[in-house]
């Protein structure tokens, strides 16, 4: 597995939240914030802690910086429900550099706002706020803890108290833009979610384009068989 992290921006996630029979629909208001040019979405119930890992996902190292950094920010909130998580990751300067974590719930957006504003959780600044076409965002600098191996400024959003984005700034834009648009969800990737069982509660859509360097190595190391699927 070290290999398989080390040699790619991919890693399988061993899932330590869903129960075997706990199946779930993905949320319509995040499939509709995911854009169709994506390389990778990935979605599972809310993070619990506890139990046997049940399944793997496949996702970047960038996605689960963003889960883990996510589930902190938004800890100062004891009213917070996660209900679901969307990972979404696509090609940014030649690699899987732009990435975003969709969530649904209930999220007191003043309170995680305020919090992250005088945290520190950036690199000795802490948070930030602006906003783009009239919604409120916080501007998030790399975590300290983490500043030797991951550096990206990222956005953070909640809208209505039932929805947050958090991640890369363009990324964050793009999804906003859609979710402000009334975007709806890409008929490609509804179709392809529509073969979920009713158990699955954990899934993932991964485009193999032959410039995705990144993606196509994962699944050589996997198993030769999967690298030359289209």
């Amino acid at each position: 597995m070290r290999r398989l992290i080390s040699k790619a921006a991919l890693l399988l996630f061993p899932l330590l939240m869903v129960s075997p029979l706990q199946g779930v629909t993905p949320n319509p208001k995040l499939l509709s914030l995911v854009p169709p040019t994506v390389q990778m979405v990935a979605g599972m119930v809310a993070p619990q802690r506890g139990g046997p890992p049940s399944n793997v996902l496949l996702i970047t190292h960038n996605n689960l910086a963003d889960l883990n950094d996510f589930i902190a920010l938004s800890g100062v909130d004891d009213s917070r429900v996660i209900e679901q998580v969307i990972m979404v990751a696509s090609e940014g300067a030649g690699r899987l550099a732009e990435h975003t974590l969709l969530a649904s719930g209930h999220f007191d957006q003043r309170l995680i706002y305020r919090s992250a504003y005088g945290s520190g959780y950036g690199s000795g600044t802490g948070a930030s706020e602006t906003q783009y076409r009239g919604i409120p965002v916080m501007v998030v600098q790399p975590f300290a803890r983490s500043l030797g191996s991951f550096h990206d400024v990222r956005w953070l959003a909640v809208m209505d108290s039932k929805l947050a984005v958090f991640g890369t700034i363009a990324s964050v834009q793009q999804e906003l833009g859609r979710y402000l648009d009334h975007s709806v969800a890409d008929p490609a990737l509804v179709q392809k979610l529509s073969r979920l069982r009713r158990d699955d509660g954990r899934w993932c859509v991964v485009t193999l384009p032959h410039h995705s360097s990144e993606i196509q190595s994962v699944f050589q190391m996997l198993d030769p068989r999967f690298a030359v699927l289209r």
